[in-house]
């Protein structure tokens, strides 16, 4: 499932349901402050009172059973359940199309539909005004939209809409700036499937490309694919500075090496800076290096010449 929520979401969550439940549902500035800390100094001590507002239902109890179910039927059945209780529940919305579109198509649809309502919602509550525009992660309910936003860029990118999903991309950026999602990630390397260096660039020195591991990756591709072979080399020398296993990764591509590490991949985490980070650039963006069997042994033999700078970690 795509949805995934903080604990600062959960924690926001159970401070609206404390706030309901003791009568509280429109507190003055100075109430709200004096109510959370009664409510932090509950979560502290253990409180059954807190534990008992858990239990009520609400959708965003049963979606967190559904997180929580060890089978697909049980996970669709809760999903199901927040829907009976809250129709328009956008994290439940987004869960319940992840589980049952039929198709690809159909996914992205039914994504784009969700999408559309969700962004109304929001704009009747206010929240795209112009101080909100580029915090959009700082305010909890702005989350789901988000979510359902990068749920749609990817479904797109399966249908291989590339130049809808850079749009979408580039939308995101725009509301959060400070980019919560690792969306640069994935516009990136659609820039470099549209072979488009300027936006590219941008990118790339927005978001301090040089200390990075999947940025300056994508623009050694991008300028590869453009001919451009001393940029490339200079961009390698960046992911050799910042990355310690890069020959090592690219030496075993092609090879039955490659089967062994991914053995030793754990799919829920990986190490910044390492084979695992690695190893997630190619599968998250196989739409742009599966396509470009021959950078990889491009990149195999520039590294052979190559050495990590002095004084790089």
């Amino acid at each position: 499932m795509t949805v995934a929520k903080s604990n600062s979401e959960r924690f926001y969550e159970g401070f609206q349901r404390f706030l309901t439940q003791s009568g509280h549902e429109q507190p003055t500035d100075d109430e709200m402050d004096a109510l959370l800390q009664e409510y932090v100094k509950l979560m502290n001590e253990g409180s059954p009172l807190l534990a008992s507002m858990a239990e009520e239902e609400s959708a965003d109890v049963f979606l967190d059973r559904a997180q929580e179910a060890k089978s697909r039927r049980e996970r669709l059945k809760w999903i199901r359940k927040a829907r009976e209780i809250k129709p328009d529940h956008v994290d439940a919305a987004l869960a319940e199309i992840e589980m049952t579109a039929k198709n690809p198509y159909e996914e992205e649809m039914l994504l784009f539909e969700l999408q559309q309502k969700a962004e109304k919602q929001l704009r009747e509550q206010g929240d795209f005004g112009k101080e909100a525009i580029g915090d959009f992660w700082l305010l909890v309910g702005t989350r789901p939209y988000m979510r359902v936003c990068r749920a749609y860029v990817e479904s797109l990118l399966v249908n291989r809409k590339m130049r809808l999903a850079a749009k979408e991309c580039e939308s995101m950026l725009r509301l959060c700036s400070r980019d919560n999602l690792g969306i640069r990630y994935t516009l990136i390397h659609i820039y470099a499937y549209l072979e488009e260096e300027k936006a590219a660039q941008k990118i790339f020195k927005k978001y301090h490309g040089a200390e990075e591991t999947r940025l300056p990756l994508a623009m050694a591709l991008l300028s590869y694919k453009l001919g451009k072979e001393e940029a490339a080399r200079r961009y390698l020398q960046m992911l050799l500075d910042n990355t310690a296993d890069v020959k090592k990764f690219f030496s075993a591509y092609g090879t039955k090496k490659m089967e062994t590490y991914t053995e030793t991949l754990s799919p829920y985490s990986y190490r910044p800076h390492t084979m695992e980070e690695l190893f997630l650039i190619f599968t998250d963006h196989l739409y742009a290096y599966g396509d470009s069997p021959a950078f990889f042994f491009w990149v195999k033999m520039v590294l052979r010449g190559m050495k990590r700078t002095v004084g790089k970690g």
